[in-house]
Formats: C-alpha cells, structure tokens, sequence
C-alpha cells in the first residue's frame, strides 16, 4: 500500500537533488549558475559582511529560511561565514 507512495516520494527526490547537482561547482573549479534564490542571496549580500538578521531585510526572507540556503552556498564555495556574518568567496 505505500509503495506507490514511496515511488512518487523518491521521483520528487530524484529531481530535487538534479536541481541541486546542476546549481553544484563542478570539480574543475568552475561553477554553474546559483539557483534564483540564492543569485538573490548573492547580490544582498554585497561586498561587505552581513549578519543573517541584515540578509533577512534585504532578501525578505526569513531567517528559518535563509539559514539552509546560506549553508548549502557556503558548502558550494560560494560564500563564507565568520563570527556570524556572511561574505562573498571570489
């Protein structure tokens, strides 16, 4: 009774994670384009650093909804947190 379920689950899944692999730097050190939401992060946070509470004003997004996304850029290279403020990576 849950397989099919279980089968719908995993197809969402599996295009989730080709959005992801596809927004990745690929290991040549290249990068591929961010996400929208996360070009939108790019350009809020500027050239100076900036606490998640500043990203949240710019952005209008929440801070429960910034904080995985500021995670997974700077997992991707493409930006750096020190201190709780977050900057660009070049």
């Amino acid at each position: 009774a849950l397989a099919p379920v279980a089968a719908s689950l995993a197809g969402a899944l599996r295009g989730r994670l080709n959005a992801v692999q596809q927004a990745a730097p690929r290991s040549d050190g290249t990068s591929r384009p961010c996400p929208p939401v996360q070009a939108g992060i790019w350009r809020a946070l500027g050239h100076d650093p900036v606490n998640l509470d500043q990203l949240s004003e710019r952005t209008g997004l929440t801070v429960a909804e910034l904080a995985p996304m500021l995670l997974a850029m700077e997992l991707d290279g493409r930006i750096s947190a020190d201190a709780g403020r977050y900057t660009r990576r070049p």
